[in-house]
């Protein structure tokens, strides 16, 4: 009887948990011709949770929240180096439209041969957050990333990852690579 209480005592702790995570799926595509990323973030914040973003090297073309706040959009705060989301007594959606142009580094490439991508080339979240991922590569490549379950796709189709595991930023990496 202490097994099973235990047990069921861990799904129901191991469920809240899941419930109070921030969710986020993050959608890519690349020039590789200007070495730039486009991208977008939709993010759930569950209520009574804080969330600050750092974007010091993306250009944030958009932020859109929801519900709207009576007194100005869920007092989020924009500085150019981050974006914060206070604490609030309700679930917020967020959606951030984004660019990044790269010059070739040692963590990130764009290039016709490869893209590469180990730092700074998305929002940025403060705190573990569960995230998936698409992405709209070259017709030639295969992409990879750190993640447990891959989605496979047709040639021109979004590639699709998901995590089981919260994470603060994600790893990329597309090629030509031959299956």
């Amino acid at each position: 009887l202490c097994m099973v209480t235990a047990f069921i005592t861990m799904i129901i702790i191991d469920r809240s948990r899941a419930d109070s995570l921030i969710k986020a799926h993050l959608h890519t595509s690349f020039n590789v011709d200007r070495k730039e990323i486009s991208g977008e973030m939709e993010i759930l914040i569950p209520p009574d949770t804080a969330l600050t973003l750092y974007v010091k090297h993306l250009v944030i073309e958009q932020l859109q929240k929801s519900p709207l706040d009576e007194n100005g959009p869920n007092r989020a705060e924009m500085n150019g180096q981050r974006i914060d989301f206070g604490i609030e007594n309700y679930q917020r959606s967020v959606r951030i439209a984004f660019k990044k142009t790269l010059k070739d580094s040692f963590y990130n490439i764009i290039s016709k041969d490869a893209i590469v991508l180990t730092s700074g080339w998305h929002p940025i979240p403060d705190i573990p957050i569960q995230f998936s991922l698409s992405a709209q590569i070259p017709v030639n490549f295969s992409a990879i990333s750190e993640t447990d379950r891959i989605t496979e796709s047709k040639p021109g189709d979004p590639v699709r990852f998901s995590f089981s595991r919260p994470l603060t930023s994600l790893n990329f990496a597309a090629a030509p690579w031959v299956r």
